[in-house]
């Protein structure tokens, strides 16, 4: 039975059904964790599971893999014919980063030297290629996006040829008729199924859905429901997409968006509260965005009585295979094993986690509107560096191609000081202040459950050419046990080019895991069994509870963290190459080359202004 055979059997028994999204874990020990944790979701009974596809193609490789795995090791149906996957959601996304991966499908049966390559411009044309193909056409199910809120108001960088004499209300209206001219064309073309931009404004949607049945598609129509993780992951998400908060969802997290706990359970309120809305609309299903988490869309489709559903539609025996012996029919849930990386992993966090550095930097720059580009400029020197990132440092632009967070230093002297580095070629792209004990609850700094206390380390990160790193590597050396740090640059070679592994230094303890392959590690939750030195940039100590740390560093976080740093300086020369800017794209490659991403550690949190006092001593001398 195909995808859409099962979706249309599910809406005709009137049961609803609800389908899981993952993306391709960073690391070899995030994919080993994450393969338990999906033995675990498979037995929710999920319709089926899509994987993500990094932005521009980044990790077409990885993504393949991981769909392929699903369907070998779990039978859980993923959105490719020589791998076993039958359906495809075919998305427009965000245009390549280099030619890499330009050309999407090769004819193979071509026996020219010069194989034919066919090009997407839009979701439609490989719509119409795949249906188009008799060994795909009857073969692949397709799935196609639609966005409730709108695509093209939101991410157009096209300047009109005249001025618009239209009121806002208007050019939305036109926008409006475009999207849906876009949407039907890949209906008409051969789609199956839509899935939806994530969204928060449950009217919204249903507003969008009835002018797509006003305008003749008739195909199932999934919505995408995205559980809120963290404060800080759902305020970039929404600033990504652009897509309406409630007003009360708004203050509902307002209220408690420094605990990451009540953040959590809010955020499941709110999810639950929306599935009741869709369901009593008549939404048939649901396709839940984990960010590799279980933890909260568990507790969502429990509550909300998907679970018992999954179970129902598992029961008729139409919808998985025969041979399937492991069905659920309980509601009873290991929570102790999935609760050590319950939250959205940033750079910062533990690289063997599954959800580990969700929010890639590459998609950040894949997608920067025209605007921010623009904002970065055209940098032809290295003095033009030094005035970007001063620029950063003072607050006067928002981002960077590297991040879109604030320096987290707010004291007048660490300010000056990073602003001095700066404009001496040292271009800082994240810093903290040591802080000694804090109350949770202060405005600025605090966060996690009232009634406890938060620790940071002074840390600096930052870009340096070679003969800077070598006097800042004397320095730290001198000083003994005062600093931890970590550097690395990429090795010159030309056999592996992006994929080059970069050299690391560091002088904390060294214990090299990155080469650490699925086969030689073990499962069942392997990350117990893996020692790495970690060293903690921000923990907290909170009533009845064990020390908590929410960021940290080791030589595995690091290590993959700097390799795609590094390779950034190459996306954006990519970005710039073109006649009227290539002098900057030659530039800025040549600067990957000699770039060193250094990361230092005060170890000292009772002296917040020893590492900064350090680094002007170096820039000084």
């Amino acid at each position: 039975m195909s995808l859409i055979e099962r979706i249309n059997f599910a809406i005709s028994s009137n049961i609803p059904f609800f389908s899981l999204e993952f993306f391709p874990p960073k690391t070899p020990q995030g994919m080993l964790n994450l393969h338990d944790r999906i033995g675990r979701m498979k037995t929710w009974n999920p319709l089926f599971a899509s994987v993500t596809w990094g932005a521009g193609g980044s990790t077409f490789r990885q993504s393949i893999d991981f769909a392929e795995m699903l369907k070998r090791d779990f039978d859980i149906e993923p959105e490719a014919k020589s791998k076993g996957i039958r359906t495809i959601l075919a998305l427009r996304g965000d245009e390549p980063v280099n030619n890499d991966y330009r050309d999407i499908l090769i004819d193979n049966n071509s026996e020219s030297e010069t194989k034919p390559k066919h090009e997407f411009r839009y979701a439609c044309d490989l719509v119409e290629y795949i249906r188009s193909v008799p060994e795909y056409s009857e073969y692949f199910c397709i799935g196609v996006a639609g966005n409730p809120e709108g695509y093209c108001k939101r991410f157009s960088t096209e300047k009109p040829e005249t001025e618009s004499v239209l009121t806002p209300e208007e050019n939305l209206s036109l926008q409006e008729e475009e999207e849906m001219k876009w949407l039907l064309n890949k209906v008409n073309k051969g789609a199956d199924f839509i899935l939806t931009q994530v969204f928060y404004d449950t009217q919204k949607f249903t507003t969008w859905e009835q002018k797509c049945r006003k305008n003749g598609i008739k195909i199932p129509i999934i919505p995408t429901i995205l559980p809120i993780q963290t404060y800080s992951s759902f305020i970039r998400i929404v600033n990504l997409t652009k897509i309406h908060v409630p007003t009360e969802i708004n203050e509902k997290l307002d209220l408690v968006k420094n605990d990451d706990y009540k953040v959590k359970s809010v955020g499941v309120e709110i999810c639950i509260n929306q599935l009741d809305k869709l369901v009593e609309y008549g939404v048939p299903g649901f396709h839940f965005s984990t960010l590799n988490l279980e933890l909260s869309t568990y507790k969502i489709i429990l509550e909300s009585g998907l679970l018992k559903k999954g179970a129902e539609l598992a029961a008729t025996g139409k919808i998985y295979p025969k041979d399937k012996t492991d069905i659920s029919t309980n509601n009873k849930f290991q929570v102790e094993s999935v609760t050590w990386d319950e939250y959205p992993n940033s750079r910062w966090g533990d690289a063997r986690s599954p959800a580990f550095f969700s929010e890639s930097s590459y998609g950040a720059l894949a997608i920067a509107p025209r605007n921010e580009l623009n904002t970065w400029g055209t940098p032809t020197s290295m003095r033009d560096i030094n005035e970007l990132f001063f620029r950063y440092i003072k607050g006067d632009i928002g981002s960077l191609p590297w991040t879109a967070d604030n320096i987290s230093v707010t004291d007048r002297k660490s300010l000056q000081i990073l602003e001095k580095l700066c404009l001496n070629s040292i271009w800082t792209l994240a810093s903290q202040s040591a802080i000694d004990g804090i109350s949770s609850t202060d405005p600025d700094h605090g966060w996690g459950p009232d009634g406890g206390y938060v620790y940071q380390r002074s840390f600096i990160e930052f870009f340096v050419t070679d003969s800077i790193a070598e006097k800042i590597f004397a320095s730290l050396q001198a000083t003994k046990n005062k600093y931890t740090f970590y550097a690395a640059k990429v090795q010159q070679n030309i056999n592996c080019g992006e994929d080059a592994e970069p050299k690391i230094i560091s002088n904390a303890v060294n214990q090299d895991l990155t080469n650490v392959s699925v086969e030689e590690s073990s499962s069942n939750d392997s990350y117990n069994k893996q020692q790495i030195e970690s060293t903690a940039l921000s923990w907290g100590v909170f009533p009845g509870s064990p020390v908590v740390q929410s960021a940290l560093i080791d030589k595995l976080n690091f290590g993959f963290w700097s390799k795609e740093a590094i390779n950034l300086w190459s996306v954006w020369a990519n970005h710039l190459a073109g006649s009227n800017t290539q002098r900057s794209a030659d530039f800025l490659e040549s600067i990957k080359g000699s770039i060193w991403l250094i990361n230092v550690i005060g170890n000292d949190y009772k002296k917040p202004n020893e590492l900064f006092d350090t680094l002007e001593k170096i820039v000084n001398n």
